[in-house]
């Protein structure tokens, strides 16, 4: 899958981001989904998964948006997995990220 990702720029007070630059794309992107909720009368939709990205490409941080398929996610946290096995001394190629998307 392809994705698109937004870093934002500026802050206001509560900590939510008025303006958002583009980064880049990532190819390759594995989604997750964990949860997925529609509201009663199905005209949104929540959805909370994680989203692997290759660790080769962009890796999105804490805060981006990412744009995949029509749908926006927003970065929760830091990579997880993204290091070699202390075993093996191979990582697993990709850094995976808890994500949290809302459409409508």
């Amino acid at each position: 899958m392809l994705a698109s990702i937004y870093r934002p720029l500026t802050v206001d007070r509560p900590g939510d981001s008025e303006s958002r630059e583009f980064v880049g794309y990532a190819v390759g992107v594995i989604a997750d989904p964990q949860s997925a909720r529609a509201n009663v009368r199905g005209e949104a939709a929540d959805m909370r998964g994680r989203l692997g990205f290759p660790s080769s490409g962009t890796v999105p941080r804490h805060g981006d948006r990412v744009v995949a398929e029509g749908c926006v996610y927003e970065v929760i946290g830091h990579p997880l997995w993204e290091d070699e096995s202390p075993l093996t001394g191979t990582g697993l190629g990709y850094a995976w990220l808890q994500v949290a998307g809302r459409t409508n």
